[in-house]
């Protein structure tokens, strides 16, 4: 090879993302060639294109006094394709936002927060809440409290919160206690009225067996020998059960004393004793909840359309259904999720309820087939394009799990295989439907560490695009208005911490941010009402013009000029890329061990104000522009920066930016002296 082999290499898209740092000798891959090394508050589009995260908009600041320091949660309530809120529980008690406005005097109380304090909703359990929905309501399941329902009234302002009434509650025995038929009396016989379905049991000759109350025999069992199971379900009179048939006897004839047995010690298998249900989800119209406390491997089902009945009955067609996954390990159902099919996604593996396309799920027919063995984190799955996905159960994947044709069964895969470096155990997942071409579908998880691995997709053309947005702080828990992203942060402002509800907006270029126009639009060069940002430097954006940094003073600051269309203010945030070395193929095989220098770029850009590659900025303003004080227009098309860097084995690129502006980047043309 000669002294130095000049070659040209375009980076057209970067539709795979952040790649995983274990990935960077993976030069084979179709993927290195879309993907970037770093890719920090970004977003990623479909097309290819990467362009600046939405910033944050400021919504609100949490009281001190509830303590959100101690556990918060956000939850999206939709009423009607027209009036859609965010719930924000925190310390016993829920705030409501409709369009990011706080609704105030709930209920006429005067209160601007619906009062929990007698559901049991604490912050020791607000992370473990799961959520769903009905109609007008929002029920709210925790394996500690009685399920709860929240119901929106005639108003935004009218709200009822309160335990669910179950009109029937399934029945285990915990503790068996089985009596003898001559424990009753010893010289008497049953006579069963048929040998299935119900039936009655009397007692000849009568002499009154069955004086106890009807509670003691309601719901307990009458076994026969040599077989035969009856379900009591109501008490005739002291010598005369009615009961339910569960396995057939043999025939009609008198059950002699000695052939059949009393088995009692059957309750409810929810209670406060007992615990409550873990997960729920409406199915084929049912009401299915998924594990108890006490029984945590089991999936009841309600009568259809009568949702909180669980009444077994008859087990005719539509009455209630009850299943355990009964495996060779324990599978402590963590959720459970309507899709193409009823799915049960358990600590240990992956289930679902097998249906032909005629065959609705009933009380004789459900049954789990175990499908994969991954185990799931107990977050709620997302469900979308006929996928699931879900938080493995070591918390350092995000894995879809998706029914094949071919093999007519689940599967399940590493979705972040690339990426999963960017996912880290994460406390909460939201996400975001499609709602343009450039907007797709994008499954948003809050870590444990307060960032945020957003992972943008297009499932049919296998396009997956994630990258890592951070915050100045922490960001807590995440929700979804139709399609907006709602967050509480955790900022330290002027010294001291605060929960801070916002939102993210493309409008926007700051975090924590306020934008001033139309009515609100300052007549002069002071912006106030800025005390929740007290102390803090930010950046300030007037009429697309990037201003000196300020730092809010008495709730305001003081800028140039007045603004004539908008002005934003807010916490600064930096977009970083970071291309993966330079990797091309000479004649004579790979250049990763060679020394190479980048000696120009080409920046292919649509819509962009500003942008910076290594050190240098990058003009987008002609001499005689500088001095007049407008804003920066947006500019599309090429914009060439050489040179930038000396030679090394790691030749790569970082584009980034000094000013809150917006910019789009397409691709990059390098021009690599090897």
């Amino acid at each position: 090879m000669a002294d130095n082999e000049n070659i040209v290499r375009i980076q057209t898209n970067f539709t795979a993302g952040e790649f995983d740092p274990l990935l960077r000798a993976r030069v084979d891959l179709d993927q290195y060639k879309a993907a970037a090394k770093t890719l920090t508050n970004v977003i990623c589009l479909p097309q290819g294109a990467v362009e600046r995260r939405p910033g944050l908009q400021y919504i609100d600041t949490i009281p001190a006094a509830t303590n959100p320091q101690d556990g918060v949660r956000l939850q999206s309530f939709e009423f009607s394709t027209e009036q859609q809120y965010v719930f924000l529980f925190v310390s016993n008690r829920l705030y409501i936002y409709k369009l990011g406005e706080l609704v105030t005097n709930i209920n006429g109380s005067g209160n601007d927060y619906l009062d929990l304090s007698s559901t049991g909703i604490a912050s020791s359990n607000l992370s473990e809440l799961y959520f769903l929905q009905s109609a007008d309501v929002l029920i709210i399941l925790q394996q500690n409290i009685e399920p709860v329902q929240i119901t929106r009234g005639a108003s935004h302002s009218s709200w009822t919160v309160s335990n669910i009434s179950f009109e029937y509650i399934p029945k285990y025995a915990f503790t068996v206690t089985t009596a003898a038929g001559s424990t009753f009396a010893s010289h008497t016989h049953l006579t069963p009225s048929g040998i299935e379905n119900t039936i009655r049991l009397t007692n000849k000759p009568t002499n009154g067996i069955f004086s106890d109350p009807e509670s003691t025999y309601v719901n307990q069992y009458i076994n026969v020998e040599p077989y035969g199971r009856i379900r009591i379900v109501k008490k005739i009179s002291n010598d005369e059960l009615e009961g339910f048939v569960e396995i057939p006897l043999a025939s009609t004839e008198d059950i002699p004393v000695a052939d059949w047995e009393f088995e009692s010690g059957y309750e409810d298998v929810w209670s406060s004793s007992r615990g409550w249900p873990r997960s729920g989800t409406f199915h084929e119209g049912r009401l299915f909840f998924g594990g108890s406390k006490s029984r945590p491997a089991t999936v009841w089902g309600s009568v259809v359309s009568d949702f909180f009945n669980f009444n077994p009955g008859q087990q005719l067609p539509d009455e209630a259904v009850e299943a355990t996954l009964d495996t060779d390990e324990v599978n402590a159902i963590n959720s459970i999720v309507s899709n193409r099919d009823l799915l049960v996604f358990t600590s240990g593996g992956e289930f679902f309820v097998p249906q032909g396309s005629l065959d609705p799920i009933e009380p004789t027919n459900i049954i789990f087939k175990v499908t994969t063995r991954t185990g799931s984190k107990a977050l709620k799955p997302i469900s979308t394009e006929n996928a699931t996905y879900f938080i493995q159960k070591q918390g350092n994947q995000l894995i879809e799990y998706v029914f094949q044709d071919t093999d007519v069964n689940y599967r399940s895969q590493n979705f972040s295989l690339f990426s999963s470096h960017l996912v880290d155990n994460p406390v909460d997942i939201t996400h975001v439907n499609p709602t343009s071409t450039s907007r797709p579908h994008t499954i948003v998880l809050v870590n444990q560490d307060g960032t945020i691995a957003a992972y943008p997709f297009i499932r049919y053309q296998q396009v997956i695009s994630p990258s890592l947005w951070t915050t100045e702080g922490l960001f807590k828990t995440a929700c979804t208005d139709f399609d907006e992203i709602y967050v509480v942060v955790k900022r330290t402002i002027n010294g001291s911490d605060v929960y801070h509800l916002e939102k993210f907006d493309f409008d926007f270029t700051t975090d924590a941010a306020t934008q001033f126009f139309g009515a609100t639009l300052p007549g002069t060069t002071s912006v106030t009402g800025l005390n929740y940002l007290e102390g803090e430097t930010i950046d300030v954006v007037r009429d697309d013009l990037a201003l000196q940094q300020k730092t809010v003073s008495s709730g305001g600051i003081t800028i140039d000029v007045a603004p004539t269309e908008y002005v934003e203010v807010g916490i600064p945030y930096t977009p970083i890329i970071e291309t993966l070395p330079v990797e091309t193929r000479l004649p004579n095989g790979n250049v990763q061990g060679f020394l190479k220098r980048i000696t120009e770029v080409n920046l292919i850009l649509n819509s962009t104000q500003s942008i910076k590659v290594d050190t240098e900025e990058v003009s987008f303003r002609n001499l005689e522009d500088l001095s007049l004080g407008t804003g920066i227009e947006f500019y599309t098309g090429i914009k060439t920066v050489q040179p930038l860097n000396g030679f090394t084995e790691e030749s790569t690129l970082t584009i980034t930016q000094t000013k809150p502006l917006f910019f789009t980047l397409l691709g990059i043309e390098y021009k690599v002296s090897i």
